[in-house]
C-alpha cells in the first residue's frame, strides 16, 4: 500500500466516492467539481523502492489543446501574462517586455 486516502468528494452533490489504493477513478474531472479527500503518503517499500514507484497520487489530461499551442510554441515565457494573451500586445513598450516581474532586465534568452 503506497497510500492512504478517503475517496474524491464531489462537492457540487456533497457526495463521496471511496477507493482504495490501487483503485483508479476515471470520470470527467473538468466538468464535476471535486476534491480528493485526506491524503497521506505511506512509506516506501523495499520492492517499489527497486521498481522505482512512488507512493503517491497520479492525473492524466487526455487531450492536446492544438489551437493553444499553436499560439503559445513560438512565444516567450510570461507572454500571457504581460501581454494579456496578445489583447494588449503593441500597447506596452518592449522594454518592459524585456523585464523579469520585478523589473531587471534579463540578461541572456535563457535566463527567460
Amino acid at each position: 500500500m503506497s497510500f492512504r486516502s478517503y475517496g474524491t468528494v464531489d462537492s457540487q452533490n456533497n457526495s463521496p466516492c471511496r477507493y482504495d489504493p490501487g483503485h483508479v477513478c476515471i470520470f470527467y474531472s473538468s466538468i464535476i467539481y471535486h476534491k480528493v479527500a485526506k491524503f497521506e503518503s505511506a512509506i516506501q517499500t523495499t520492492l517499489q523502492a527497486e521498481e522505482k514507484i512512488t507512493p503517491g497520487r497520479i492525473g492524466t489530461v487526455f487531450f492536446f489543446p492544438k489551437e493553444s499551442y499553436q499560439i503559445l510554441h513560438d512565444k516567450p515565457p510570461r507572454w500571457g501574462y504581460r501581454t494579456a494573451f496578445g489583447r494588449a500586445e503593441g500597447l506596452i513598450p518592449k522594454r518592459y517586455l524585456d523585464m523579469d516581474d520585478d523589473g531587471a532586465e534579463y540578461e541572456s534568452e535563457e535566463e527567460m
